[in-house]
């Protein structure tokens, strides 16, 4: 569930969400929610049959054959290469952003750059230190990150609570119809991306049959409540908004 990362999800795919289907974004959260639940029951069946580290890449290498999973764990190496570098980026620019936006002397002037360098060998020492101490820092890190999200998004019910309304929860109001609902859809998609790890540690579990599934959807759908509740409080005040 750390990996999937909701709150850095929110933050960089709603603002396009809200583009595309307009009023209505929330819909288009539950139409990738409803998405990858299926592809959650699809990969539960597979791991009952086959349980295997390699998660999906196993899964289509056995169905299509051993080109198609070569191909298939390049590209999805190439992208985590992609989206690892882009994370660790943003990592060092907004700490920096922090600093300078907290007048915090002697370090706002500091480049972003050597901030990435310095979490990196942070992150580096933990993986070095063992798979239980840093799994346990991921977990406390997005235990921090559910906590904040919760909270805001209680506040901003509790706080516009009188505007609240299923208007944003009505297919009348998305923007430009279906066609504004399949583009922002991709994307919605996207904020889901890390839910499949589960299925990598099959091998890893006395009961892959019985344990990797009942991983699945709960971690799913704790993810997917707060999301949702965030994206829909903003659009709820009223249509103008």
């Amino acid at each position: 569930m750390a990996n999937i990362g909701p709150a850095m999800s929110f933050y960089f795919g709603f603002g396009f969400l809200a583009y595309t289907a307009g009023l209505a974004s929330p819909l288009t959260i539950i139409a990738a929610g409803i998405a990858i639940l299926f592809l959650g029951n699809t990969l539960s069946e597979f791991t009952k049959v086959m349980p295997s580290t390699g998660g999906f890449i196993s899964f289509i290498g056995k169905t299509f054959g051993a080109r198609t999973g070569v191909t298939t764990a390049i590209l999805t190496g190439a992208g985590y290469i992609a989206a690892m570098a882009s994370v660790i980026a943003i990592v060092g620019g907004f700490f920096q952003i922090i600093l300078q936006n907290y007048n915090v002397g002697g370090l706002k002037s500091v480049p972003w750059i050597i901030w990435v360098m310095i979490f990196l060998a942070f992150a580096a020492f933990m993986m070095v230190r063992g798979i239980s101490i840093s799994t346990k820092l991921a977990g406390f890190f997005f235990a921090f990150e559910m906590i904040i999200m919760i909270i805001v998004s209680i506040v901003s019910l509790v706080k516009f609570h009188a505007h609240i309304n299923f208007t944003p929860f009505e297919p009348k109001n998305i923007t430009g119809g279906f066609k504004g609902l399949a583009e922002g859809f991709p994307l919605a998609i996207y904020l889901f991306i890390g839910w499949e790890n589960s299925a990598a540690l099959a091998e890893e579990t006395d009961n892959p049959a019985r344990t990797c599934p009942r991983r699945s959807s709960p971690r799913l759908s704790s993810c997917s409540w707060p999301t949702r509740s965030s994206r829909s409080r903003p659009w709820s005040a009223s249509p103008t908004t």
